[in-house]
This record gives structure tokens, sequence and C-alpha cells, in this order.
């Protein structure tokens, strides 16, 4: 009987050299795939706390202008204080 060998596909009954290449080249692939999922869900970072500066002109009776210099949200408040949450994430309602 003819013995195929190819790179890929393995016919006859391999030696022993031959088990350990293939599993050293499937744990290889493994770890890979693994550090590639790892990756992809890796916890993301947190953001920077907004640092809130006044803005001239902007402000006009009660209400202070703050404009963020982290994310470059502009905010109102009437207490004198910067705003005490992020504003970034909220959106103008649909008109």
């Amino acid at each position: 009987m003819k013995e195929f060998t190819s790179h890929w596909i393995r016919l006859s009954s391999p030696s022993s050299g031959a088990v350990a290449d293939d599993v050293f080249a499937y744990g290889a692939l493994a770890l890979l795939v693994l550090f590639g999922l790892a990756f992809l869900f890796r916890p993301r970072r947190r953001r920077r706390p907004c640092r809130w500066q006044r803005t001239k002109g902007r402000s006009g009776g009660s209400l202070a202008a703050y404009r963020c210099r982290v994310c470059g949200v502009e905010a109102f408040s009437t207490t004198g204080q910067p705003p005490a949450d992020c504003k970034r994430d909220l959106h103008a309602p649909p008109l």
C-alpha cells in the first residue's frame, strides 16, 4: 500500500516525533486563540472624571455655564458650583 503523507493530512500511522509536533502545534494554536479571546473581552479602561471650568460670556441670570476640559461637554448650574455629574452620555431629545 502506498503511504501518503502531507503537511495537513496524514493517512499512515504517525511516528512518535510527529505526534509530539502535532500536540505542540495544536497547543500553540489553542494559546493563540485564548489570548485573542482574552484581548477581545478585556475590561475597558475607565474614563477620566470630568474637570469643569466656568466659561465666560455664556452665563446669564441665575445660570452659570461650565465646560468640561476632559470631554468638552457644556453644562449649566444654578448653584454657582460646577455640575456634580458628567453630561457626556446625555443626548438631546428628538424634535
